[in-house]
């Protein structure tokens, strides 16, 4: 009875050594009478799981449009006949940002706080002794993001299609004159993932 014990007491004793995240463990069984039946049994389960996600999808549609041009002198007489259109200035920034996961494991193993001992010693002869000490720890942290963006930008801008029809005198020579000022376009597009941050 008693070399199945020691069998017994060397396996769990070889398990606590190849966990080295575990406290130490000690287990001791000496000097009891006959016949006398000793069980130990150490499973201590600490579980942590952290699971976080993130979703993020943005469609977004810009249009434009500007304006300063389809001027039209027809059958002037006399002065300058003259066009002169404004400036067309388009501008567009999209910003689209993933959301951000952040966790917090104050103990990242879950580990015990101190270590543990188990003695059987002492007892009679045919007695029964059972102790049953757990610890088992795991922290788990799983952290996933997705982020899609669909972004169109139209910008549209005139200042052409002007016309003088038809007119007498002008710029001061007699000639008509048609001045068209700048088109601007600008688009800005920034899309940022999502950010992970775990602290164990």
């Amino acid at each position: 009875m008693k070399k199945l014990f020691s069998f017994v007491l060397i396996a769990v004793m070889a398990l606590t050594m190849a966990t080295p995240s575990f406290a130490a463990t000690r287990v001791k069984i000496k000097s009891n009478a006959k016949n006398s039946k000793n069980i130990v049994k150490l499973n201590d389960i600490d579980v942590t799981h952290v699971d976080q996600s993130n979703t993020t999808l943005a469609g977004v549609l810009v249009v434009q449009a500007g304006n300063t041009g389809k001027n039209d002198i027809k059958d002037s007489t006399g002065g300058d006949a003259d066009i002169r259109t404004g400036d067309v200035s388009n501008s567009a920034t999209v910003n689209v940002t993933g959301g951000d996961n952040t966790a917090t494991v104050s103990d990242p193993c879950g580990c015990p706080d101190g270590d543990t001992s188990v003695k059987i010693k002492g007892n009679g002869e045919n007695s029964f002794n059972l102790v049953e000490v757990n610890n088992i720890d795991v922290t788990y942290v799983s952290q996933t993001n997705l982020t899609g963006a669909l972004v169109g930008v139209v910008q549209l801008g005139n200042t052409g299609g002007n016309d003088i029809k038809g007119t007498t005198g002008g710029d001061g020579s007699g000639d008509p004159k048609i001045v068209t000022n700048d088109v601007t376009n600008s688009a800005t597009i920034t899309v940022s993932g999502s950010d992970n941050k775990a602290t164990l």
